[in-house]
């Protein structure tokens, strides 16, 4: 409720500038039609009501945060009004009043913003409260009135006419008016009801309701009712002669009411503005055609400039090796030990070079923080008064002048972070993390020694001309000695064939290019084809090489340009995998390009059971048999396929979450297709076992007899490949760029990858030591850790066999086994679950394991306990 209502505060915030700026123009604009000014006010609406908005580079809002998450998360925080007075002098305010540990309490911000939310939803109930007596008590006070004629009505309760009711509105009228009298009420009221004003009104003060606590709003909606009803009159006098209108204003003047409230759904004659009213009817004047073309004009400039928040800078440090540009501050003792090279490879991670200049060391990942004065300019304390700061420079104003920052912590406790400042800089601070101090503040011997202004190392520029189109590919820079994944790469979509053109930012007479085909073969597996070329400079430093796709089956090809420090890589995406030329012959070639085919064939015969716009489906299917028909007339062939299909539906709880299965199923199903002259595959039949229908008879009527008794044999449980198969397409859909297809990465590669991810996530929150809110704060990360299933094992099985794992990534390893375990369907790996650390976790798995070989068979482990099974396979036992 905290975050929600810190929301609502900065959007009413950022809807007070259009609020003052729709004031200025109201004045500006006293010539124009009056419902240009509610046309105004409506473009406020728009801005309360929408949760989110599009950055423009128009925008006049100063800031659409001005109130930071910080405030709920931490004992300190700045406010960013975008006006640098205004914030200068607020948060010098804040910074005179924080004291770590002493003054603030460190939940302080969560605390205050708790009693604020319960004290903004009071009064929103008051709000409603009072609209709603307003409403009952009026529909009471009229409930003895007549009907007039259609949807008049008079009564004796009714003092001045008005219309009530937000469905099926009804014009009240008093009785004693003349004719006169009336015939201009109704056509005011009836205005009112053709403008829709009994809608929009109360729409206003359910938004004043919602943000009642802004006193400019209260002046809106004020202005919002005068305006409602000048546009009403402007509306019915626009036709009426000098001494009708004169006979309008008497009627106003008769029917005038005081107001000592205001009404949430009336529309009165009389209600607001009354000298203003008479004196715009008395005086009404046409606007000319330009007033008008104007004012239209300058309330979409409004809607551009104010419904919309300020473009924050595309910042972006990554991919790039780094030097040392500027010591923005050193401690003493670090002051002759800076000639360390840096380098960010493009998924975030970071690289160091030893002090000799031989060898990187991966330190971490980064990932994207915060910065505040609890959490950075404290650092500075443990140094001591010889330390040194650049000039101009000091830990408020580096904190001040940060745009965007992220966070890395390296196995041994030390942290790093990257700042990309709003001038464009980019610093690296060092940082000594004392992890007492989180429980113990006046032990806290945490203390910044470096920061360092990064000067990036020349880059790559790549782009693929190929027909009309031009590709620029975006490099990702990778220091020696470190892999990547080519599914990973930044790169772009080309034809067949074009010119690759790779400028680098360096002086080069020649470039050596690594160029590596992937394509598939008759095995269904995808392979590789590399070569080398030397490529000489054009004149204008530019080098250029020829590309073309190799081979029907290729689908992408990626790059490698060497630098001494490191390899720049891109890749080139080649359309959809081309379709055989040629009528199919009886080989399996023709079946492995139906993958997509036969997966849209079973999602569209499986989609009408899908449970809901949070669930999704995930197939996976093995052929048992095939046949081919040749002798099909005009050119087509047909294709049969027997297929044994696991169909999941899985239920998305949580965004990056992993989905749990809400139905699992083991089908056989029989797909037909006829294959075109041009290759393209068009379903004729699909079939597979209909409720009620004896399973049995139906599979052996309709499979050949062999794959018929393969799918009665079969069993859900046993089908592990489909069923994993089925586990990363789950994953792959809560995180895309994830590539699981084993003959993409080898177990080096990979281990390496699930390393990073559990450094991501033992990196924060540096708050808590409950690993379960590490997992929370890294739910992809872990996610993906589960997504690899047997590999995850694999790898913390074999760190746990070395014995001494009892840290926190060790707990989180244990953590993802037991959770691949639980999809394996062994839920049991331990006789307790009351675990200090994961090597015990482990060692009770094994107990346990040893256990289970006791008394089972291998077979019966294999299915019954897969987890364990594989645990003894690699201890040998």
């Amino acid at each position: 409720m905290t975050a929600f209502f810190l929301k609502l505060v900065n959007m009413s915030i950022s809807a007070s500038w259009l609020v003052l700026a729709v004031l200025v123009l109201r004045l500006v604009l006293k010539r124009s039609p009056r419902w240009i000014s509610v046309l105004l006010w409506g473009i406020v609406a728009v801005r309360l009501l929408c949760p989110f908005s599009v950055e423009s580079a128009l925008s006049l809002i100063p800031s659409a945060q001005t109130l930071p998450p910080e405030i709920l998360s931490g004992p300190s925080f700045d406010v960013s009004t975008g006006i640098v007075g205004v914030d200068e002098r607020v948060n010098e305010y804040l910074d005179g009043r924080y004291f770590e540990g002493v003054t603030v309490p460190a939940n302080n911000g969560a605390d205050t913003m708790g009693i604020l939310a319960a004290v903004w939803l009071a009064g929103m109930a008051a709000m409603l409260i009072y609209a709603s007596g307003s409403y009952w008590w009026l529909r009471r006070r009229v409930r003895t009135a007549v009907r007039l004629r259609e949807n008049i009505f008079q009564g004796e309760a009714v003092v001045s006419p008005f219309v009530l009711g937000i469905i099926r509105p009804r014009i009240y009228l008093p009785f004693g008016l003349d004719d006169v009298a009336v015939s201009y009420v109704l056509a005011h009221e009836r205005a009112h009801l053709r403008r829709r004003d009994h809608w929009w009104k109360p729409l206003g003060f359910l938004l004043l309701a919602v943000y009642w606590f802004n006193s400019l709003l209260w002046l809106a909606y004020a202005l919002l009712c005068r305006d409602i009803e000048l546009a009403c009159d402007e509306k019915v006098v626009k036709g009426l002669e000098k001494k009708q209108r004169a006979d309008y204003s008497q009627a106003l003047v008769a029917c005038s009411v005081n107001r000592r409230m205001i009404a949430v759904c009336p529309l009165a004659f009389g209600e607001v503005g009354l000298r203003e009213r008479v004196r715009s009817v008395l005086y009404y004047k046409k606007p000319a055609f330009w007033v008008v073309a104007v004012s239209v004009l300058l309330c979409a400039l409004v809607a551009v400039c104010f419904l919309t928040d300020p473009e924050e800078p595309d910042v972006d440090p990554f991919a790039h090796e780094y030097m040392i540009d500027e010591v923005i501050y050193t401690q003493h003792m670090f002051r002759d030990s800076l000639q360390a090279q840096f380098a960010i490879s493009s998924d975030q991670v970071f690289y160091r070079m030893d002090q000799d200049g031989q060898q990187w060391s991966c330190v971490g990942a980064f990932g994207e923080t915060q910065l505040n004065k609890s959490g950075f300019d404290r650092y500075f304390n443990g140094g001591s008064k010889i330390d040194t700061w650049a000039e101009g420079f000091s830990a408020k104003t580096v904190r001040k002048e940060n745009q965007k920052a992220w966070k890395c912590v390296s196995e041994s406790g030390t942290s790093y972070y990257l700042l990309c400042q709003k001038n464009g800089d980019v610093y690296l601070v060092g940082l000594f993390y004392d992890m007492e101090g989180e429980t113990d503040p006046y032990s806290d011997d945490s203390n910044i020694f470096y920061i360092l202004r990064l000067k990036a190392v020349p880059g790559l520029a790549c782009v693929a001309y190929s027909g009309n189109t031009e590709a620029h590919l975006k490099s990702g820079f990778y220091p020696e000695g470190f892999g990547y994944y080519p599914e990973s790469l930044a790169g772009a979509e080309i034809d067949g064939e074009g010119q690759l053109v790779i400028r680098p930012e360096w002086e080069a007479d020649s470039l050596t290019v690594n160029e590596t085909y992937c394509k598939w073969d008759g095995s269904g597996y995808p392979v590789s084809d590399t070569r080398t070329y030397t490529l000489d400079a054009n004149a204008d430093g530019s080098f250029g090489l020829t590309v073309a796709r190799r081979g029907e089956l290729a689908g992408m090809a990626y790059y490698e340009v060497r630098s001494e420090k490191g390899t720049y890589v891109f890749k080139l995406v080649f359309p959809g995998l081309r379709q055989e030329s040629e009528k199919p012959d009886a080989d399996l070639t023709p079946i492995l390009t139906l993958d997509n085919a036969i997966g849209q064939a079973i999602f569209n015969n499986f989609a009408e059971n899908t449970a809901g716009v949070r669930s999704f489906m995930v197939t996976s299917n093995r052929l048992l048999a095939y046949s081919l028909d040749t002798t099909q007339e005009e050119n087509t062939a047909e294709i049969t396929l027997y297929l044994l299909v696991v169909r999941q539906e899985r239920l998305l709880q949580e965004p990056q979450s992993i989905p749990t299965i809400i139905q699992e199923e083991l089908v056989p199903v029989v797909i037909t297709f006829v294959v075109g002259e041009d290759g393209a595959y068009s379903l004729k039949e699909y079939w597979e076992p209909q409720e009620g229908e004896d399973r049995k008879e139906a599979v052996r009527a309709r499979f050949p007899a062999e794959a018929a008794e393969t799918v009665l044999r079969a069993k859900l449980y046993e089908e592990e490949e489909l069923r994993d198969d089925c586990h990363r397409q789950a994953m792959k859909f809560i995180k895309p760029d994830i590539m699981f297809r084993d003959v993409w990465i080898d177990e080096a590669k990979l281990a390496l990858r699930i390393d990073l991810c559990l450094r991501r996530i033992a990196s924060s929150p540096a708050y808590s030591s409950n690993p379960y809110d590490y997992i929370d704060a890294h739910p992809a990360e872990f996610a993906e850790l589960v997504g690899y299933g047997e590999y995850m094992l694999r790898y913390s099985f074999g760190k746990f066999l070395q014995g001494g794992e009892d840290g926190l990534t060790d707990y989180l390893m244990a953590t993802a086994c037991e959770e691949i375990a639980v999809q394996w369907g062994q839920t049991v790996l331990t006789d307790s679950m009351a675990f200090l650390a994961g090597q015990q976790w482990f060692d009770a798995v094994r107990d346990n394991s040893l256990r289970l070989a006791m008394q089972c068979s291998e077979e019966e482990l294999k299915i019954l306990y897969p987890v364990s099974h594989l645990l003894l396979t690699m201890m040998g036992e």
